[in-house]
Parts: structure tokens; sequence; C-alpha cells
């Protein structure tokens, strides 16, 4: 807690009444704050209660969000959402989102990293930790549609929980946030590892919009939202992430609406202008895209590259080794990619923050010029 926090400890539960607090979990946590409850997961998050606001900082981890037992809203990891009483509806809530500054959102996860861990349970982390062990994992979270959600939509793990079936039980307001925030939960941590995720989102994407009326009359609404941040995704260089995006959207634009059809039809000239811009200023973006990213740490590197590796076809072998030098980059040595007529054995070093891939060491050639992950894979495959 900060200093002039004021809080109490009920029937195990902590219990926040003014002040701030900032809190590290492995696995599930949950407190109270103010008149509200929440739950976040394998992360960092923190709270702010004043008289008349409840300020939600997710740091690193969602945050699941209740009210006398009754879902509110999950607040995606990176960004903040001040709650005054009223929520509206899923719309309302992504325009009150806020960004938390990076500066402040570093100097939270570095504080944080000392802390003891503030935890209940356990049922994500050997998810996490050890990928190899997922099934288990999965099927523990299959009983517990709250931690579904969280996981579906954390940055370490909404590959395999959007490619997973969901729990039988898993309530109908919760498939729909989980779909309409997905774009959102891209927005800081790059957490969609790859296109397959993003089709399997489009798959949901019509009875979610349905939810709340006529598909007509929401889609532009949705699109609205969320052209910002395809716009943020092609300033920034990522390209291909737009293009999952858009395929999307524009395959429903054809259906729904001609003029958000016209709209995205806009945006196809961003991608043209940023990459002319990375190619004449890389130094001047570099510097900058780093600043606003922050920093993971060894857990996170290592397993994000190992779902970049699986989901390429990437193959390892018993001496294979990941070195992870935090906040960005990861060393990947004696790892097997396939082509169609051999199999090679590739070392090479990725940054996260710029998505590229540089001293590839192939064959007994060096190459150390930067691709990104997408033609790096692309070239290993011919």
């Amino acid at each position: 807690m900060f200093s002039g926090a004021t809080a109490l400890l009920e029937e195990d539960v902590f219990w926040l009444q003014e002040g701030e607090v900032l809190v590290r979990s492995t696995g599930v946590s949950s407190m109270n704050a103010g008149t509200l409850r929440l739950f976040a997961l394998d992360g960092i998050s923190g709270v702010l209660v004043q008289e008349d606001a409840v300020t939600i900082m997710a740091f690193s981890t969602p945050v699941f969000v209740e009210k006398e037992s009754k879902f509110l809203m999950l607040v995606p990891a990176g960004q903040q959402w001040k709650y005054t009483g009223e929520v509206g509806d899923v719309f309302s809530f992504v325009e009150a989102l806020d960004l938390l500054p990076p500066v402040f959102l570093r100097e939270r996860l570095q504080k944080a990293q000392s802390f003891p861990v503030f935890s209940q349970e356990d049922l994500l982390t050997e998810m996490v930790r050890v990928p190899e062990e997922r099934v288990a994992a999965l099927d523990a979270l299959q009983t517990t549609p709250v931690m579904w959600l969280l996981a579906a939509n954390h940055p370490r793990s909404v590959g395999p929980l959007w490619i997973a079936e969901p729990p039988v039980n898993y309530p109908k307001q919760f498939e729909v946030i989980q779909t309409v925030l997905l774009p959102f939960t891209d927005r800081v941590y790059r957490a969609v590892p790859t296109e397959l995720v993003v089709q399997e989102w489009g798959k949901h994407l019509p009875s979610a919009l349905t939810f709340f009326g006529e598909r007509e009359e929401v889609f532009p609404r949705y699109v609205q939202l969320v052209k910002p941040l395809l716009m943020q995704f092609a300033e920034e260089g990522y390209i291909e992430r737009m293009e999952w995006y858009m395929r999307v959207l524009e395959k429903f634009a054809v259906a729904y609406s001609s003029e958000v059809q016209a709209h995205l039809e806009q945006l196809r000239h961003v991608p043209l202008a940023a990459t002319l811009l990375k190619e004449h200023k890389e130094e001047e973006i570099v510097p900058s895209q780093q600043e606003e990213l922050p920093g993971w740490d060894a857990v996170m590197l290592e397993t994000m590259m190992r779902d970049l590796i699986r989901q390429s076809g990437g193959m390892f072998l018993t001496s294979t080794e990941l070195e992870t030098h935090p906040p960005y980059e990861v060393e990947v040595r004696s790892l097997v990619l396939s082509s169609p007529t051999k199999d090679r054995i590739v070392s090479f070093t990725y940054n996260v923050a710029r998505n590229i891939v540089f001293d590839v060491f192939r064959e007994g050639t060096t190459y150390p010029l930067p691709v990104t992950w997408e033609q790096f894979v692309m070239w290993m495959k011919k």
C-alpha cells in the first residue's frame, strides 16, 4: 500500500477503503476496493480508491471487475478505467479506457518486482512457465469461467485460450466481452500472437455484436472504436498485424455497411505512408516505439518466444537454448525450421518491442540485418 491508504482484512479478503495499492499476483488474486471486487491473474495490477471514484490499473494482467457479485467489466492489460458509479455498454466502456502513461507503467512494474506475491490460487502459472503442461492448466481453467475470461485476455495466454474450447458453463456475457475486447487486449502488449487468433475472433464477432442490437447499427460503431487502433498499428510499423484485423472487418463491412467499407478502404493508405516513414526515419521511430512499450520479464519473454516458435512450425532440439535479455530481447540457439526441401538449424535474436529478428546464423553464414518475424519465417521456409 502507498502512504495514506487505509484497508481492512475481513475473512481473508483484503479490502481497500481509501488510497492506492499495488498488487503482484502469481495465479489468481482477489480483493475488494470500495464497493467493487477485483480479480487479477499472474501479473501486476493496482487500484486507487477515492471518495467519488475507483480507478483500476491493469499494469500487466487484465482485471475482472464485479459489484455485488454481478460482472461489470474487464479492464485490458496496459490500460486503466475510472469507475464513478455508471458503466454503460461495452462501447462506452472502451471509449472510457485510458492507456497507462508509459513512464508510470514502467515504474510500477519495476516497483512490484520486489513485492511478495498476493495470491489465493495458482491456475495459470503452469501454463505460462511450462508450456508443455498447458493441457492440465486448460483443464483447470475450464472449471472457472472468471479465470477463463482473464486468461483469454491475458498477454501471456491469448493464443492458447482463443483456440481452445471455453468452459461449458461459460456465460454468454463473458464470451461477448472476450470477443469485443480482443483488439484492445492487443493495444499495449501485442498480445495476439498469430492471425489464427484473429480469424477465430472473426467467427465470434457477428454473434457478439448482435448481443448489443442490430448488426447494421452496432457494427459501424464498433469499427469506429477499432479504427484508431488499426491506425496505431500502421503508424508503428505493425502492418501485418493491421492486415489481420482489416481482413475480418472488411469481410463484414461488405455485408453490413458500405459506409464502413469506405472508411476501412481509406486505411489502406496508412500502411504505405508508415512503411515509407519506417524506411527513411527508422532511427527516429525505433527509440520512440521502445519508449512506449513496457518491459517484459524473463518468463514473459520466454513464453512468448516459445509460442511464436510453435505457431511457426519450429521444432526444439535437446541442444536448443532460449536466453532472455529483459526487457525486450531473446536469443534463440539451435532451432529447427523446416522448408519443403530440408530442415534448417538456425540461431537468431528476437526483439519483441520492434517485432524484428536479427543476427541470424544459418548454415555457416551470419545475416546481421533485421527483418520482421513474419519475413524471417517466410525466408526460412523457402
